[in-house]
């Protein structure tokens, strides 16, 4: 197991505005870095996923996501994932593609 030590917390406001924060691991060194990335590249080998996932914005959405969520994070298990989640995001993503078609489809007609 990688132990990343206690977050940094950054700032992202201006000074008369509320202040946004975002936690971001403090990887000490080099090592653990480098450790976290073969993790990553044995998960995508192990599971034959095409090495362009690592350029989906998707991917990295998930990994700061679990990183800001901390140590404790939990994956949800085989059954919830397999009868609710996957099919949630599906519908989800089918609704944003079917608005941004039409969306092309209306600007095309006003071209």
């Amino acid at each position: 197991m990688i132990f990343v030590e206690e977050a940094e917390t950054i700032s992202t406001s201006a000074p008369n505005k509320k202040a946004k924060t975002s936690h971001q691991p403090a990887v000490c060194n080099k090592d653990k870095s480098t450790a976290v990335d073969k993790l990553l590249a044995k998960f995508i080998i192990s599971n034959n996923f095409l090495l362009d996932v690592s350029k989906t914005p998707f991917l990295a959405d998930l990994l700061k996501s679990i990183a800001e969520f901390g140590p404790t994070y939990e994956l949800p298990n085989y059954l919830a994932l397999k009868s609710q989640m996957i099919p949630d995001a599906r519908e989800k993503l089918r609704n944003t593609l079917q608005i941004s078609r039409d969306l092309s489809r209306k600007q095309a007609v006003h071209c």
